[in-house]
């Protein structure tokens, strides 16, 4: 089968996205097909230096800020993110670049075969998340890609992305937090011990350093692959933290006794830990393979820009707030940003959060920020799965029970915004689903 245009590639790739009554995580039957299907290309996963980057919260942004500070360290570096907001050459960026259309294109017709053939084998046909994670590993090895940044799907042991196998690999595990309880486990320790399921035999393991609980689970993974773990502490390695009108900066250890200023172009609290994560494993990284550090390695931070994480957007005279806080723990890091961004003010919210999700936890915390609240849908059917928005009669429901009044409920966002739009003075926020803010970058 010979793909001739874009369009047709991505209509290839959403013919394999699951219908919600088909929605089962393949879990380690998933991996083995992942693993038979990059079989049949080579094994391209295997052909670049891999860091892999799994964890609850903030794994986009540090893979994203590390693929970063390896480009300007003159390394060619692919960027593997998941899931993606508008574009889907967002899961496969080469520099920061995504590859035109026309490459995608005829890469995906270069594996097709492959595809065909693991559909015919016991294996069974490759979902289109693990389609797309062997086009990423066939596109980079393809275009020489030197490091590969990869952020896991979901969870670790079991993700499509557990598929790089080679020693040395470079694991880096941020905040564990509860999400995707039903399928990764209901306590801490059993959803940090599938998170550590992509630390191999001898990898070198970078970690946040969390709970005794969590840090025990890390440590008894990385002893049993005999792998090199370092816990990196933010409280040791940052000080003198400060908001000013471009971001936050602070003060960052490089060595045993030097300070660095870090200025941060990205907004939110929860930035400084991501990005002193992603620059302490970048400095570990570059200590293990001889990367020359380049005297202006920081400058980075102060044009670095990642969609959905505390941005401000003016638009016709109104200021939206976007965050793609998905879970209570997320929400309470963006919530605690916005207080100190603004303080002693409230916002117009606009929210909708995937099915399945702590909902009401999410919508505790939001209501104290809230001046009024706007209950609305989303419905994404081109990603891995199709993607449906919890019951606005559900939320309605419990937001009278607590007796929180200045809500409504909207059929759409355009609706919503519409309506916020006509009488919004104070910023709007638009929060509880990636998928949500996919929409609004849709409509503007």
């Amino acid at each position: 089968m010979k793909l001739k245009t874009y369009k047709q590639a991505v209509e290839f790739l959403n013919s394999h996205i699951l219908s919600t009554r088909d929605v089962v995580f393949p879990g380690e039957l998933g991996l083995k097909r992942t693993k038979y299907l990059l079989l049949l290309l080579d094994n391209p996963q295997n052909s670049m230096k891999v860091v892999h980057i799994a964890g609850t919260s903030g794994k986009g942004s540090t893979a994203y800020l590390l693929s970063l500070l390896l480009k300007k360290s003159g390394k060619k570096t692919g960027l593997h993110i998941s899931p993606y907001i508008l574009d889907l050459r967002e899961r496969m960026q080469i520099n920061n670049t995504f590859i035109p259309q026309k490459k995608l294109t005829e890469y995906l017709s270069q594996i097709i075969p492959a595809i065909k053939k693991c559909t015919e084998s016991r294996f069974g046909a490759p979902t289109y998340f693990e389609i797309l994670t062997a086009l990423t590993f066939y596109v980079f090895k393809n275009e020489q890609v030197e490091y590969a940044v990869v952020e896991t799907g979901l969870g670790g042991t079991y993700d499509a992305t557990n598929a790089v196998t080679v020693k040395n690999k470079f694991v880096v595990l941020t905040r564990i937090g509860k999400d995707h309880t039903k399928i990764l486990g209901n306590t801490l320790q059993k959803i940090a011990s599938q998170k550590a399921g992509i630390i191999h035999y001898k990898n070198s393991v970078i970690t946040l350093r969390q709970s005794d609980r969590i840090n025990d689970v890390f440590k008894k993974s990385a002893l049993k692959k005999k792998a090199n773990i370092v816990f990196f502490d933010p409280k040791i390695y940052v000080k003198n933290i400060e908001l000013q009108k471009t971001g936050f900066c602070f003060l960052f250890l490089q060595n045993t006794n030097e300070w660095v200023r870090v200025a941060l172009l990205l907004n939110g609290l929860y930035q400084i830990e991501n990005s002193s994560m992603a620059l302490f494993s970048f400095f570990q990284l570059a200590k293990r393979d001889g990367i020359v550090i380049q005297k202006n390695i920081l400058k980075v931070f102060e044009s670095a820009y990642f969609p959905g994480r505390f941005e401000k957007v003016l638009k016709k005279g109104k200021e939206y707030i976007l965050d793609a806080a998905h879970n209570p723990q997320k929400m309470r890091s963006f919530l605690a940003s916005l207080k100190i961004a603004y303080p002693k003010k409230k916002f117009h919210f606009v929210v909708a959060f995937k099915k399945g999700k702590d909902i009401f936890q999410m919508l505790d915390l939001i209501t104290p920020f809230a001046k009024t609240l706007t209950v609305t849908s989303f419905f994404n059917d081109t990603q891995d799965l199709v993607h449906l928005s919890a019951d606005t009669k559900m939320i309605e429901g419990y937001l009278r029970k607590k007796q929180f009044k200045n809500f409504c409920v909207s059929p759409s966002l355009r609706h919503a915004l519409k309506n916020n739009n006509q009488t919004a003075k104070n910023p709007i926020v638009i929060t509880g689903s990636i998928y949500l803010l996919g929409e609004w970058y849709g409509l503007n």
